[in-house]
Parts: C-alpha cells; sequence; structure tokens
C-alpha cells in the first residue's frame, strides 16, 4: 500500500514496471518519500482546518488533491526542487510541506498553488507525502496517526490513476488537445512547466 522510494533523475520518467534509478546529486543523500493513496475520504474540510491550524495531530505529511497527479513523477520533481530550495535558503512558502504543494503548480501564485493541489472541502481522494528517511517503527507510528485521522479507505496506488481528472489537468496546465488521449505527452509538457517555473 506504502510507495517507497528515493528521488530518482527527475527528468527522465523511470518505466512503469521497473526499479526507480538513483542518482546522488551531492555528498548528502537525498532524503526518501513514501507515499500512500487514499479513497473515499469524508473528512477532506476538517483535514483542511487542522492543517491550517498546524495541529500537532497531523504527522509531518503533504496532502495533495490526487485527481490532480497524472504521474508520481509530478510527486517527485516537486519534492526534488523543494529540497534543493530548503538546502539553498530559497523556499519560497513557509516550510518544506507547503513548497512542495507549491512546486506541483506551474504558477507562481502560491496561493493558486495551494487551491489546486491542497485539500478542498469535497475532495474524496488524497494523497499522502510522508518526508524523510524514518525508521520503521516511526513509519508505522505515522501510519496509525494517518489511519485514525482520515476517515477514508486506503488503496493500492495502481487505482490512483482511474480516478484522474484528466480534463481539469489539461484545463489548468494549458495543455494542447493532444494530452486528453496522448498520456506520455501531457506528462512531458507538465514537467516541462513545474521544471521551468518562475524562469519566464
Amino acid at each position: 500500500v506504502i510507495m517507497d522510494f528515493e528521488l530518482p533523475n527527475v527528468f527522465i520518467p523511470p518505466p512503469a514496471d521497473g526499479p526507480h534509478p538513483q542518482v546522488d546529486l551531492s555528498e548528502h543523500s537525498l532524503p526518501k518519500f513514501r507515499v500512500l493513496f487514499y479513497q473515499n475520504v469524508k473528512n477532506a474540510s476538517s483535514l483542511r482546518k487542522k492543517i491550517i491550524a498546524q495541529d500537532p495531530e497531523i504527522p509531518d505529511c503533504v496532502m495533495i488533491n490526487a485527481t490532480m497527479i497524472l504521474d508520481f513523477l509530478q510527486i517527485q520533481l516537486a519534492c526534488f526542487k523543494s529540497y534543493i530550495a530548503q538546502k539553498n535558503d530559497n523556499l519560497k512558502t513557509r516550510s518544506l510541506l507547503s513548497e512542495i504543494l507549491y512546486n506541483l503548480s506551474p504558477s507562481t501564485s502560491i496561493s493558486d498553488a495551494l487551491r489546486q493541489f491542497g485539500l478542498s472541502d469535497g475532495l474524496k481522494s488524497l494523497i499522502v507525502v510522508l518526508l524523510g528517511s524514518d525508521s520503521e517503527n516511526n513509519v508505522t507510528h505515522k501510519t496509525s496517526q494517518l489511519s485514525k485521522l482520515i476517515e477514508g479507505d486506503i488503496s493500492n496506488l495502481n487505482d490512483q490513476p482511474k480516478i484522474v481528472d484528466v480534463p481539469a489537468i489539461v484545463k489548468y496546465f494549458k495543455l494542447d488537445e493532444r494530452s486528453i488521449t496522448d498520456r506520455e505527452h501531457a506528462l512531458s509538457l507538465i514537467v516541462g512547466a513545474m521544471a521551468l517555473k518562475g524562469l519566464a
């Protein structure tokens, strides 16, 4: 149920049926990220309020609107950019967690990124990203906390593509018509927009 990976070369999507490649960008290894997928969520509104209030019940994690994620490469790239920004003391937001949501968006508007990729009141499907190379005991503790907090069904990550809102993604990223039916083409445009954000 949990995807556990280290950051790959973010500009080369790993094959769907192969292992994630690993690269060292410095003498310090990049942290691991663990990903969980929830469906039929009933309390997105209260979760959102707890996040805004920085409720200590919420473990260190990022909760993402799962319908706006075409491929987990988006999350890997957002985590990569955010971690590098933190190391360079160049975060655009208040924390590494909010920076990941910010970097999922092609927009330089923080509020727009949080609105599109964060939790909304009626959200039914969400992705949770746990940060850091925690011990298995800590991971078990955090997932137990999440299970108590999230009123929904933890699901297999392979089911996530079934709930993706492709028209919404195409509209938000301003993609071409080919992107509606060509997933790889759409992903390449999305990754390009994310990687080039703020450079224009």
